[in-house]
C-alpha cells in the first residue's frame, strides 16, 4: 500500500478456515451461549452432535440433513417466542456455512 505521502506499508492477516467439524462445535458454542432451557438446548445440539458424526462417518448427505433439521428447529424456537431472530441469525448463519462445505443442495 502507498500511503499519501509517498512512503508504503505493509500488513499481514492470518485467516483461520475450520474443517466442517470444528465449525460445528462453533455451533454448540454458539447454542450453549443462547440460555435456553435445557430442553431445547438438548435438541439443538444432539441435532449438530449427530451431523459432527455423520461427517465423521463419511455419511455427508446425513449430515446436511441434521444440519437441516437444526435450522428448521432454531426457526420454530423463533416462531414460538422462544428465542429472537436477532439471536437465531448467527446459529443458522453458521449452519449454512457448513452445509455450504459440505455441498449440501
Amino acid at each position: 500500500m502507498v500511503l499519501t505521502d509517498g512512503s508504503q506499508a505493509a500488513a499481514t492477516t492470518t485467516l483461520r478456515v475450520q474443517s466442517p467439524a470444528e465449525a460445528i462445535d462453533t455451533a454448540v458454542a454458539l447454542v450453549d451461549w443462547l440460555g435456553l432451557d435445557p430442553g431445547p438446548t438438548t435438541s439443538l445440539v444432539s441435532k449438530l452432535t449427530a451431523a459432527e458424526d455423520a461427517i465423521t462417518g463419511g455419511a455427508l448427505n446425513a449430515a446436511c440433513h441434521q444440519l437441516q433439521a437444526f435450522e428448521q428447529e432454531v426457526q420454530a424456537l423463533v416462531q414460538g417466542g422462544q428465542l429472537d431472530q436477532a439471536s437465531a441469525t448467527p446459529r443458522l448463519g453458521q449452519a449454512q456455512t457448513i452445509q455450504v462445505s459440505l455441498g449440501c443442495s
